[in-house]
């Protein structure tokens, strides 16, 4: 998200750039309402005897209120797979997966993203990630007339 507001930026600079004849106005930009998100937990925290792996976790605001319906896109590197699961009623989710090297992404509208790359997922490893989204922000610009 963070590239996002950064690109945006680019081109109304660009574009307030290239279209100016005469500077009758003063330009602004703001960025309002940004919260960062973070991961609260990534850990294993034991082994099953399983050939798959089993992650579960919780995801909640910056309030500690469950996301409902929050989703998680997760890709296989080496297949280039990508699957996409969702929260339930309690910002909770349970995911079995094969043995492998995953990136994850954690959103939901509104709200920052999270992403946790090249995670090396082993057979029978019970790993719990419980992640904390921001809000996603607004960014405004202004051209002010004088």
């Amino acid at each position: 998200m963070n590239n996002f507001i950064k690109l945006l930026s680019i081109l109304f600079f660009i574009l307030s750039v290239s279209c100016k004849t005469a500077k009758n106005y003063t330009e602004y930009s703001e960025l309002e309402g940004f919260e960062n998100g973070k991961v609260l937990r990534n850990e294993v925290v034991g082994f099953a005897d399983s050939t798959l792996v089993k992650i579960s976790g919780k995801i909640v605001n910056n309030n500690n209120e469950p996301q409902v319906l929050a989703e998680i896109q997760i890709s296989k590197i080496l297949k280039k797979q990508k699957q996409i699961w969702q929260t339930d009623f309690n910002g909770q989710y349970q995911i079995s997966l094969e043995p492998g090297i995953y990136d994850f992404s954690y959103r939901l509208a509104g709200m920052d993203t999270i992403k946790l790359n090249n995670l090396n997922l082993q057979k029978g490893e019970l790993r719990e990630i419980d992640i904390s989204l921001g809000k996603a922000g607004t960014l405004t610009h202004y051209l002010i007339e004088r």
